[in-house]
């Protein structure tokens, strides 16, 4: 069973709101809502189990037939170092778990990757700065993982030490804690070698 956490729960990008008068959510993408259009993306390749987490205010806005609108508890706000602190939030242990952002545009290749990896776990990321944003730290945008990796996430007592520096360090490196982790990798190590093993598991062109 795959089972589809769709986060949109996330405060509004007030900058974003300005200038098109809309949320990320709701730019349009290919004459849809971009949220919409990832939900059509995934119901069209036969998966049934998506939920897509936001205020229940949105529901009409956000979710579209086919899918399950959840009230966003404060741990899928739009701080993802709380989502994995609330780690049993995300446990499946009947199959395979993908967690992919409201906000985030997945073309159609991509979206086949993150579905049909045969991986334990697969990442889909950003590993250098963006040259659209011109955001300085990488950034991951979907979680791929099987049933046994959703056991260690959720056995991994350390997270609910580690994950508090992520607000000293920025909310979007709480990602990057758990992927050091489930690599080994030293504490502060945020840069992925795309030479090493472990980069099998990352798509890196995002």
């Amino acid at each position: 069973m795959i089972r589809v956490m769709i986060l949109a729960g996330g405060r509004a990008d007030r900058n974003w709101i300005d200038k098109y008068n809309t949320t990320r959510h709701l730019l349009n993408v290919f004459d849809e809502p971009l949220i919409h259009h990832t939900q059509t993306q995934l119901l069209k390749r036969g998966i049934t189990n998506i939920e897509v987490y936001c205020d229940e205010k949105l529901f009409d806005r956000y979710v579209i037939d086919g899918c399950t609108a959840i009230n966003s508890p404060e741990v899928m706000d739009s701080h993802e170092c709380l989502m994995w602190y609330y780690r049993e939030y995300i446990a499946n242990f009947e199959g395979k778990t993908i967690l992919l952002y409201g906000d985030c545009y997945y073309s159609d290749g991509i979206m086949d990757k993150i579905i049909n990896s045969d991986e334990e776990w697969y990442i889909f990321a950003r590993s250098n700065p963006s040259i659209i944003t011109g955001k300085q730290y990488p950034e991951m945008y979907a979680w791929s993982f099987n049933q046994h990796i959703a056991k260690v996430i959720v056995n991994l007592s350390i997270i609910a030490k580690e994950l508090p520096k992520a607000f000293e360090w920025g909310e979007e490196q709480a990602d990057y804690i758990l992927y050091r982790m489930l690599c080994g990798l030293p504490e502060k190590e945020f840069v992925i070698d795309t030479k090493s093993e472990v980069a099998k598991n990352c798509d890196l062109n995002g």
